[in-house]
């Protein structure tokens, strides 16, 4: 699908984003996950907008993310015998799409460091973590295919 738009003026006021909040949906659709979601009512409802002659409803952007291809990536530590080498790049045992779901929003939260108003656990310690990829000996690498610019609180 291609979109097109005529903007007038500087377009990368539609392109910059400050970040509220990092969340994820794995066991239902997102619309219905949004229905009545706590956090996006306390944004709508609590946010100010950035320009004084406009609402913050106005202002909302929902960025929607899908998983995509899911790749093994291994590693060796050399106390493996050849055979489990040659058998996990020949039949490689992927994570779950959940469980990836779940470290991409860890991945996302570290990176993006939204409000902890509304995420609470930032995820400091990332990739490790009690639940993530990175206990089950992979790493997780993604890439946006848009230009986008995020605010994030970058506190040092």
């Amino acid at each position: 699908m291609v979109l097109e738009a005529k903007v007038e003026g500087d377009y990368k006021d539609f392109t910059t984003f400050k970040v509220h909040y990092v969340g994820e949906s794995t066991d239902q659709e997102i619309w219905k996950r949004l229905t009545g979601h706590e956090k996006l009512q306390d944004i709508l409802t609590l946010e100010e907008a950035f320009h004084y002659e406009s609402i913050n409803t106005h202002e909302i952007v929902l960025l929607l993310f899908k998983i995509g291809n899911s790749e093994s990536v291994t590693i060796f530590d050399g106390t493996g015998d050849m055979d489990d080498i040659i058998e996990s790049l020949i039949n490689p045992s992927l994570p779950s799409k959940e469980k990836i779901t779940l470290d991409v929003e860890k991945a996302l939260i570290k990176l993006l460091r939204p409000n902890k108003k509304y995420n609470k656990i930032q995820y400091k310690q990332y990739p490790k973590s009690k639940d993530g990829l990175y206990e089950d000996g992979f790493l997780i690498g993604f890439r946006i295919k848009f230009k986008m610019t995020f605010r994030c609180n970058m506190k040092m």
